[in-house]
C-alpha cells in the first residue's frame, strides 16, 4: 500500500520491556449459508494488522505510525463455530457465547467476530468491567470490518485496534465531550476532542476551540476516523494501557509477574481476585473505595460511525 498523506509516518520506539499477551480469535458464522467464515488469509491479516498497530509499525503510516506500546500478541489458537443465533445477535446471546468459547481468560485477549446490527463496527468492554479472570471479557467485531471485508471504508481491520484499545483500558479521545485539561480520555498527550471524527478529513477541525490551535486526533486509533486515516497510539495511550492492565488485568503479564505476587504473599492473587469479584457485584457498599465498572455507554459506545 502506497504511503497515505493523511498519516504522519512518525515512529516512535519503546525502549522498555514489551509484553507479549496470548490472544484467541472466535470467529462465529451461519451454518446454513456460511456467511461469516472468514477464510484463513482474513484471519492472518487481521492478526497482523491489529499486531502491528500495537506496535507502531501499521501499514496506513506506510509502516511507521506512532508509539510502540508495551503490548505485542501471540495467536494462541482460532476456534469456529456454526450457530446462526449468535451469528445474528451476539449481543443477546453473549453470555452464552463468552462461557463456551472463551480460553484461558486469566492470560489471554478474545477477540470475537460475528454479524452485527445496523452500522456497529465493534463494541468491547473495558479491563475494569469484571472480574479479570471472568469468561465476559472480549471485543465483538463485525466480521465484515476484516482485512477485504464489506464494510466501505472500516474494512482494512483498525476496528479490533480500536476495540482492543478500550479492552486495554483506552477510552474516547472525545470521551464526554471534555475540552478542559486532558480532556475526557484522561490521557495529556490527546488533544482535548470535543466531536468524534467522519471520515478523514484533509484538515482536521479544532473542536474545542483551543487557543493554541491544537486540532483534533483524526490519526488516533481512539477517535472514530474511518480505518485508512487511523495510524498512531500516543506515548501516554501506552502508559495508560500498562496502568489499566497491570490493575485490573494482572495475567496478561505473564506468569512471572503472578510469582513474584505470589512469593511475597502466598494467596495474594487469588484474594485479589475474590475481593475484586465481590466489589463488582456490590458496587454500592464501599462507595469510592470499590472498584467499579464502567458505565454502559462506556462499555458499548466503541461504535465508529
Amino acid at each position: 500500500m502506497p504511503h497515505l498523506n493523511f498519516c504522519p509516518g512518525v515512529y516512535e520506539a519503546n525502549a522498555t520491556k514489551i509484553n507479549s499477551v496470548c490472544l484467541w480469535m472466535h470467529v462465529i458464522f451461519d451454518p446454513v449459508t456460511n456467511e461469516g467464515n472468514m477464510n484463513e488469509r482474513q484471519v492472518a491479516d487481521q492478526f497482523e494488522v491489529f499486531n502491528s498497530d500495537f506496535g507502531g509499525r501499521n501499514r496506513q503510516g506506510h509502516g511507521r505510525g506512532g508509539f510502540e506500546t508495551n503490548f505485542q500478541f501471540r495467536l494462541e489458537g482460532v476456534t469456529r463455530t456454526g450457530n446462526g443465533p449468535w451469528f445474528r445477535n451476539i449481543q443477546a446471546n453473549e453470555v452464552a457465547a463468552t462461557t463456551a468459547l472463551a480460553r484461558d481468560p486469566c492470560r489471554c485477549q478474545q477477540v470475537y467476530f460475528s454479524a452485527l446490527p445496523n452500522s456497529l463496527l465493534g463494541y468491547c468492554y473495558l479491563p475494569s468491567s469484571f472480574n479479570s479472570c471472568s469468561p465476559r471479557h472480549g471485543c465483538f467485531n463485525d466480521y465484515r470490518t476484516a482485512p477485504g471485508g464489506s464494510r466501505t471504508n472500516y474494512n482494512l481491520g483498525q476496528t479490533v485496534t480500536h476495540e482492543v484499545g478500550h479492552a486495554f483500558g483506552l477510552l474516547h479521545v472525545f470521551q464526554g465531550s471534555q475540552c478542559t485539561g486532558c480532556g475526557g480520555d484522561q490521557v495529556c498527550d490527546t488533544n482535548p476532542q470535543r466531536n468524534p471524527t467522519n471520515g478523514c478529513p484533509v484538515n482536521a477541525a479544532n473542536s474545542c476551540n483551543l487557543a493554541d490551535g491544537r486540532r483534533d486526533n483524526i490519526n488516533n486509533f481512539l477517535d472514530y476516523s474511518i480505518d485508512r486515516c487511523m495510524c498512531e497510539f500516543t506515548r501516554l495511550q501506552s502508559a495508560r494501557m500498562d496502568a489499566q492492565i497491570a490493575q485490573f488485568r494482572p495475567g496478561f503479564l505473564g506468569a512471572d509477574f503472578k510469582a513474584q505476587v505470589e512469593s511475597l504473599v502466598p494467596g495474594a492473587y487469588a484474594e485479589a481476585e475474590q475481593y475484586q469479584m465481590w466489589n463488582m457485584e456490590h458496587p454500592k457498599q464501599y462507595g469510592s473505595a470499590v472498584v467499579e465498572a464502567q458505565s454502559a455507554q462506556e462499555q458499548f459506545e466503541a461504535l465508529r460511525n
